[in-house]
């Protein structure tokens, strides 16, 4: 049947009105859905693993393991390695990996000398397994999550020190495993300590060896001819980080007999950039670097830096600290464990408590201002920076 111009006109008209609302209506519905998506995003994953201790009332008569809060779960802890009282195993040093999807960690017995080993469990709890055994005196995570890098000591003299320890590199899958330095690579009673891994692939480690300490980097891939970075023999190198491209590293210098340090940064080919916190007057009360080490802000030249005020004892601050050697106040606390996200826009730290005084989750933007506090759970307590580990996403 056909239709009058005037009808059909009219029919024309409604269906454009009626596609109009329909492509409005699409419009606002996805419009409502990135808002909603940039809502979710404003609230930060964040992951906090740490040692499980309670009950008992010596070394050995007491619960240890590796428990693990995150933000899905609204804080409330979730059992990853459980270990039943009186067992002669202690959990420790737990680190969660870039990525946030796995936790590895160490284990060792004292009673049973040698005896100790290094495991990765995924953050759910599941697929746990063992990568490594001996002596394992540390570890650090590569920047894709795929490999973790460890010292191993020939004896177990946790006292003395590695005893001409080697580094081995692993995949996280337990296969690929690699030695990197070997031990007559360095001194004949070397001890090393493992300090960071580059996203180009390259590894810092301080050796100590009869008390001289060197600040190497050597290649992932090639293992050979280790650069020498920084060195101290009076005052103590103290932990050292690369920045986020990988060009430069921070070092601290603990200076323990004045109590003064400096921050040095030199470039990967070892050569002498800049010192960014000067040593002081022995005499005059003075802000310097604590031996933490410094943690570069993503896609930035800044870290913050932790410094401690000679004249207070309690007296401690954050500062955000550039290459050029400018500086501002980050936080008037001493943050443990910070984490900054990958885009750099956030930064959580935990703030210590006791039985009495919860502990806090804190987040902040990079200006320090606070977005979230976070009330942790009364059984999270923690004795040293290395019981615990954060992650944000």
């Amino acid at each position: 049947m056909s239709l009058s111009y005037e009808r059909w006109a009219m029919s024309r008209d409604l269906r454009t009105s009626l596609s109009c609302l329909l492509m409005a209506w699409v419009v606002l519905v996805i419009a409502a859905g990135a808002d909603a998506g940039s809502g979710a995003q404003a609230q930060a994953r964040w992951k906090v693993v740490y040692e499980h201790y309670e009950g008992g009332g010596g070394a050995f008569d007491t619960e240890l393991g590796i428990d693990i809060l995150t933000s899905e779960r609204g804080g409330r802890p979730l059992s990853l390695v459980r270990q039943a009282r009186g067992a002669d195993t202690f959990y420790t040093q737990p680190a969660v990996s870039p990525d946030g999807q796995y936790v590895a960690y160490i284990t060792w017995e004292p009673g049973r000398p040698g005896r100790g080993a290094m495991h990765v469990v995924r953050a759910d709890g599941s697929a746990q397994r063992r990568l490594a055994t001996g002596v394992i005196k540390d570890f650090v995570w590569s920047v894709d999550s795929s490999s973790l890098a460890f010292t191993q000591a020939c004896g177990y003299d946790w006292e003395g020190g590695c005893r001409r320890g080697r580094i081995d590199t692993i995949r996280r899958d337990g296969t690929h495993r690699r030695l990197l330095v070997r031990p007559h690579d360095l001194g004949r009673k070397a001890d090393i300590d493992l300090q960071d891994w580059s996203r180009e692939g390259d590894l810092l480690y301080v050796v100590h060896d009869r008390g001289q300490e060197q600040l190497y980097a050597v290649s992932e891939t090639s293992g050979a001819n280790p650069t020498a970075l920084a060195n101290n023999r009076e005052d103590g190198l103290g932990a050292a980080s690369w920045s986020s491209d990988g060009r430069l590293v921070s070092s601290t210098r603990r200076c323990l007999r004045d109590g003064y340090c400096e921050l040095v940064l030199t470039t990967r080919a070892g050569q002498f950039r800049r010192t960014l916190v000067h040593r002081g007057p022995v005499t005059g009360p003075s802000w310097s670097a604590s031996w933490f080490a410094p943690t570069w802000i993503p896609g930035s030249q800044q870290m913050l830096v932790l410094l401690r005020h000679s004249g207070h004892r309690h007296a401690e601050q954050t500062r955000v600290v550039g290459v050029a050697g400018e500086s501002r106040l980050f936080a008037k606390a001493h943050l443990w464990g910070v984490a900054i996200d990958q885009n750099g826009a956030r930064v959580v730290n935990v703030a210590p408590g006791s039985p009495g005084y919860p502990s806090l989750l804190v987040i902040r933007r990079l200006d320090g201002s606070t977005l979230e506090r976070v009330r942790l759970p009364r059984n999270f307590y923690i004795l040293y920076e290395y019981d615990y580990d954060l992650w944000v996403g």
